[in-house]
């Protein structure tokens, strides 16, 4: 999500089609952008760009490129986490969730844990950075539960250097 760029592109998408509507969530917050568990990046680098960050700009900035784009009607941009958000959307409502947070194991299982029943039947989940060990049991954990119907044959979890994805089988 960070400075629109999932956001944006998504937004444009659907206002081509006429239809569709992309929804971020992103608190721009110091403190839960702060990661602490032990990833490949060093946490002195983590802190560092961290506290370098503007994170009122980049929300500003973020919400202007939306407005510029004229795609105000097919994304929206919410400042605040996304343990906050979750209860905005009703259970099995989501077809595609795009999850790119702090990546501390802990941030991630509460992400699983508030967004797994917000999705529908054959529904996606998009994981950032799968990459990072610190993701690797959530990984594990969503792999672990009833492999998804997936019309191309793939497995419950496919992963990539960059992401992770993950389809949701429906429940009786």
């Amino acid at each position: 999500m960070y400075r629109g760029r999932s956001l944006v592109p998504q937004a444009l998408a659907f206002k081509s089609l006429g239809a569709g509507r992309v929804i971020a969530i992103d608190p721009y917050l110091a403190a839960a952008a702060r990661q602490t568990d032990d990833h490949e990046v060093p946490l002195v680098v983590l802190d560092d760009f961290v506290e370098r960050t503007d994170w009122d700009s980049l929300y500003l900035e973020t919400q202007e490129r939306l407005t510029r784009l004229g795609v105000g009607d097919f994304g929206e941009l919410r400042r605040m986490t996304s343990h906050e958000a979750a209860d905005s959307f009703a259970d099995r409502s989501v077809d595609m969730l795009h999850i790119d947070g702090n990546y501390d194991l802990a941030a991630v299982l509460d992400d699983l844990t508030c967004y797994l029943p917000k999705l529908r039947h054959r529904a996606y989940l998009v994981m950032d950075d799968a990459s990072w060990q610190a993701i690797r049991p959530a990984l594990d954990a969503l792999d672990a539960l009833d492999a998804p119907d997936d019309p191309c044959g793939a497995s419950s979890v496919s992963t990539t250097v960059a992401s992770a994805v993950w389809g949701r089988r429906a429940t009786s």
